[in-house]
């Protein structure tokens, strides 16, 4: 490349200035001449503008074509505006899938829970696992058991490591890993049952039933929990707070690990506590959001808490029960028996508080052949969810998000 002329800027200069830029001035700067096009095409800069928006940005293992930070970040924007929009046919197009022979009993994604964006180069891929005694994988784009035993499996042959009878006669309701991998908590909604709450760690070293008392953090009436994401040791549990079950404890432990005669035991230190009135029956919904905010579904009501229970915001959005919750940093989307999905944005107040815009449903077709949602989860570009069906074979909608 030639020198510049006298009097004018460096590349390195020019590089500088452009950091003040946004996205959209930074690409007019690039049409002005030869050297600013240089300049405003540095992958350094847009790396910075990614690394900016978003918290995990990476080039490895993304879709074929993406091969610099500008490409990322215009295709990463245009699937987010039109996640924001939720205009059927525009924006994104729905899709059903059927196969299961029974009742849909679990949905996720197979996919990287650190980096939601880069995974499957760019293919969204969600697992099921049904009544009919199936797991089926699905292509979006083109584990607990019923005897109370918590089984580790290789990724992705399937090969099992380890086979551990967590509950007696009752079934492992919910089993959930915390988000460094480190611990997992299991139970039942039985009043009967103990949660426990192991390390990932004896579990790949082949945990054996003797061990387990010993290995294991236990809760008493514990039915359901969640992580809180951004502080990977917290862990929300829900618990009866009097002897008829109307009121619920909602704790909030911090956990962890210590050495005592050769032996890791795990211990948990309370460091939020709060009754959730009028609750009914163990059928309320409970996910976490960043270090210390609490999201409760009951009935067509969803509501955000603190770790103390101050209520910050409190939405009625759906016409029928809320049936799934699924969160990342940026959305909440609800599943509703009413057979809609319900996006929500979070938003920071000006007082700090946290809170959700509601910006748009997605509907699920007509009552005469479904029942409602019954779960729903998403990722960079894509939300599923499991429809209940009259006629007991459980399918999926999947809207992908177009670019």
């Amino acid at each position: 490349m030639e020198p510049p002329p006298a009097g004018a800027l460096t590349r390195d200069c020019l590089i500088h200035i452009f950091t003040f830029l946004e996205a959209a001035e930074l690409s007019r700067a690039a049409r002005v001449s030869e050297a600013w096009n240089d300049a405003a095409e540095s992958n350094w800069l847009w790396r910075k503008l990614c690394l900016v928006r978003w918290i995990f940005c990476s080039l490895s293992d993304v879709e074929d074509g993406i091969n610099s930070w500008k490409k990322y970040y215009i295709h990463r924007s245009k699937i987010e505006q039109h996640m924001a929009s939720g205009c059927g046919g525009a924006d994104y197009t729905c899709i059903t899938f059927r196969g299961h022979r029974g009742r849909i009993t679990g949905l996720q994604y197979w996919s990287n829970p650190d980096n939601p964006f880069d995974t499957m180069n760019g293919k969204s891929v969600v697992c099921t696992t049904s009544t009919d005694c199936t797991l089926r994988a699905w292509s979006i784009q083109e584990v607990g058991t019923g005897e109370g035993t918590l089984i580790t499996l290789t990724i992705p042959n399937l090969n099992q490591i380890s086979r551990l009878s967590l509950i007696d006669v009752n079934p492992v309701d919910f089993l959930l890993v915390s988000p460094d991998h480190k611990y997992a908590i299991a139970g039942s909604k039985s009043n009967e049952v103990l949660t426990k709450v192991l390390r990932t760690e004896s579990l790949m070293d082949g945990l054996d039933d003797d061990r387990l008392a010993a290995d294991s953090l236990q809760i008493n009436s514990c039915f359901t929990a969640c992580w809180l994401p951004k502080a990977s040791s917290r862990v929300v549990t829900m618990t009866k707070a009097n002897a008829a079950g109307f009121q619920k404890s909602i704790i909030t432990f911090e956990l962890m690990c210590q050495t005592r005669k050769n032996k890791i035991e795990i211990q948990g230190k309370q460091v939020g506590n709060f009754t959730y009135e009028d609750a009914g029956w163990n059928d309320l919904l409970l996910e976490g959001h960043g270090i210390n905010t609490i999201i409760i579904a009951h009935n067509t009501e969803m509501k955000l808490f603190s770790i103390d229970g101050v209520q910050l915001a409190s939405y009625h959005e759906h016409k029928n029960t809320i049936s799934g919750i699924s969160v990342d940093p940026f959305r909440v989307v609800t599943a509703s028996m009413d057979l809609s999905l319900r996006v929500y944005t979070w938003k920071r107040q000006p007082n700090r508080r946290l809170s959700l815009e509601s910006n748009y449903h997605l509907l699920g077709g007509s009552h005469m052949r479904s029942r409602g949602f019954t779960n729903v989860v998403f990722d960079h570009g894509s939300i599923v969810g499991t429809v209940q069906t009259h006629d007991g074979k459980d399918v999926l909608k999947a809207y992908n998000f177009n670019v």
